[in-house]
């Protein structure tokens, strides 16, 4: 286990206005235990029929698109959880 101080932006329910916006806290993070997970740039994500693709490389000037079943994500970077793994053309 690491410890270390971080700078994150989280949404809460604070109906009761217990918190102030910029306000400082303490607060303990536990790992998901996923392990290696595959993250790509929100930027290469798009849908299709309202399904999510990534467009993967077929060779110098093809794309093939590539159904996938996203996780979670910071804002900038979405887990794939399946469809496609790093390496996979």
């Amino acid at each position: 286990m690491t410890n270390g101080q971080r700078t994150v932006r989280v949404d809460v329910d604070n109906r009761a206005r217990e918190l102030r916006p910029g306000q400082p806290v303490i607060a303990r993070m536990f790992a998901s235990g996923a392990g290696h997970v595959l993250l790509i740039p929100n930027r290469a994500l798009t849908s299709i029929a309202g399904q999510p693709v990534v467009f993967v490389s077929a060779g110098r000037y093809s794309a093939s698109a590539a159904s996938v079943t996203l996780g979670g994500g910071d804002g900038e970077q979405t887990e794939v959880r399946s469809g496609w793994h790093q390496g996979s053309a």
